[in-house]
């Protein structure tokens, strides 16, 4: 027995248990480009390049059917097909409807056109979306079992799609035929994505809908994570996106502005915003958000060396979400990061700990790993400051392994920049130089310029006790560059600290005495013991 669809014989998975059955899926019958290229060529006598073939599999996915029928082929020699499938009215869709769609009962048509709209599905899924009291599973093994265009997602074959010329028919049959239901789908499967963190499949939904308020309300709540997860070029062109005047009307969404344009280097527009945003939410009283703007300026205050006003902004955040009740949780603890952050710059190393742990404490509870991560990085950082290199080491890697994990270069910049200076400081040069160089090439890749100078500073450091002293120069003059675009004090003050030793190590002491000079104008007013210690 031969048949299109898989036949419903009582003894069926016997019969394939024991190979008597075999069966060709869509993945087979696909042609692949060097086929394309054969036909074309046994066809129509045409030579058609390799580059050229691929692009028709990528369009079509290899289905014959809709390579001929497609208006968007490309082969001059089938010009008269496509020129008759035209004048005819007949194309693509007019096949899928009349051979596909119009040939199953009505369930299983209702159910290929509302399914469409998910994109990928499993039984779980259609019945998150479409509802229930339905029998999902049975519907998805009646389409598995009739219709080619099915193929799976996965390997275990739980999750489905459709063929995505299939797939566009039926999303446009659906959008004509039951437009209002359409929206009423699409809205609630954005919904989901953006109860799982999948921010930029929400985004792209509330964008198609045209729902402004919507997409602005998804952005807010996306900022922390997506910032933390290093998509901050994303982000940005999300916010650029929308409307002045839902900017306007949402300064939850300045204050993710904010943070955005601080983490990519631009510090003084960045707190620009982030004062603008809480100044409109403290006006409003709308505290939850003003906390959660309270910590990100607090970032932006530190990058600047304002260490006592950093302080404050976590000090009143953290008050702000002690009193918040249910779901300021996290709020809080990144308040006790900020702090701790803080005092680690103005060198109590001891309190900045004892902040730090408490942060890591609550974050590790809430389950929240890129936070811990952070807080892993932070914690190893206070270490080594302390001259307590076991223990830095041990925090480094266990937050490396985390980013690593996670794909996320932007993070593993910071990390990999911290390793480096550990090593240094144990006179393992060559290990050092490697992470050092990781870090600046993991800093550029993922457009995190203030990394990529802190980077640049450490491998001048390292050249400097080498004694390359020119190499050495030119890191620090690189490294200068971009502390100068960005406004990075503290940055600029390390520097010209670093410089000044070098101009020592060379005996040349009228520049050092001139240098030291300037980093005292620096480091004056920063409140900061750490930074004046080291002049």
């Amino acid at each position: 027995l031969a048949s299109r669809t898989l036949l419903a014989l009582p003894d069926l998975p016997l019969m394939v248990a024991r190979l008597h059955v075999g069966g060709l899926d869509f993945e087979e019958l696909a042609f692949r480009a060097e086929e394309i290229q054969a036909l074309a060529l046994q066809n129509h006598h045409l030579v058609m390049s390799e580059s050229a073939a691929r692009e028709l599999v990528r369009e079509t996915e290899g289905w014959i059917t809709g390579l001929l029928l497609s208006t968007q082929t490309v082969w001059h020699g089938m010009a008269d097909r496509v020129r008759v499938a035209r004048a005819s009215g007949v194309g693509l869709y007019d096949y899928l409807a009349q051979q596909v769609l119009d040939q199953q009962p009505n369930g299983v048509r209702d159910f290929l056109l509302r399914s469409s709209l998910l994109e990928e599905f499993d039984a779980v899924r259609c019945g998150q979306v479409l509802g229930t009291g339905t029998d999902w599973q049975q519907m998805i093994d009646t389409i598995l079992r009739n219709v080619l265009f099915v193929l799976p997602v996965d390997n275990g074959g739980t999750w489905l799609r459709y063929h995505h010329l299939f797939r566009d028919f039926l999303q446009a049959r659906m959008a004509q035929d039951h437009p209002d239901e359409t929206r009423r789908i699409l809205a609630r499967l954005a919904s989901i994505y953006s109860d799982q963190g999948q921010w930029e499949s929400a985004h792209k939904i509330y964008r198609q809908l045209g729902d402004a308020e919507a997409t602005a309300d998804l952005i807010e709540r996306a900022g922390t994570p997506m910032v933390k997860s290093g998509r901050l070029i994303l982000l940005a062109e999300w916010v650029d996106q929308l409307p002045p005047e839902i900017l306007d009307s949402h300064p939850g969404l300045l204050s993710v502005r904010g943070d955005v344009a601080v983490m990519l280097g631009d510090v003084a527009r960045g707190l620009a915003w982030l004062n603008q945003a809480a100044d409109a939410l403290r006006a409003c009283g709308d505290e939850p958000r003003l906390a959660r703007t309270l910590v990100r300026r607090a970032v932006a205050h530190r990058f600047l060396g304002q260490y006592q006003a950093s302080l404050d902004d976590a000090d009143e955040a953290g008050a702000l979400a002690e009193n918040g009740g249910e779901g300021m949780q996290a709020v809080q603890a990144g308040a006790w990061q900020a702090r701790g952050t803080g005092l680690y710059y103005m060198g109590r190393l001891e309190a900045a700990i004892e902040w730090l742990h408490r942060s890591l404490a609550a974050h590790s509870a809430l389950g929240n790993q890129q936070s811990t991560a952070l807080l892993l990085n932070d914690l190893g950082l206070a270490y080594m400051s302390a001259g307590r290199i076991a223990l830095a080491l041990d925090h480094y890697q266990r937050a490396l392994d985390y980013w690593q994990r996670d794909g996320n270069l932007f993070r593993q910049a910071t990390t990999l920049n911290n390793l480096g200076v550990l090593y240094h400081l144990r006179g393992e040069y060559e290990q050092a130089l490697t992470f050092l160089e990781r870090a600046h090439q993991a800093a550029e890749q993922s457009n995190y310029p203030r990394m990529g100078s802190i980077a640049l500073a450490g491998i001048g450091d390292l050249f400097a006790d080498l004694e390359a002293s020119g190499a050495a120069r030119d890191a620090y003059g690189q490294a200068r560059q971009i502390a100068q675009k960005l406004q990075d004090r503290h940055q600029l003050t390390y520097l010209a600290l670093a410089e000044i030793a070098l101009a020592r190590a060379e005996g040349d002491q009228p520049r050092a005495r001139r240098l030291l000079e300037t980093a005292g104008d620096l480091i004056e007013g920063s409140g900061s013991s750490y930074e004046r210690g080291l002049w």
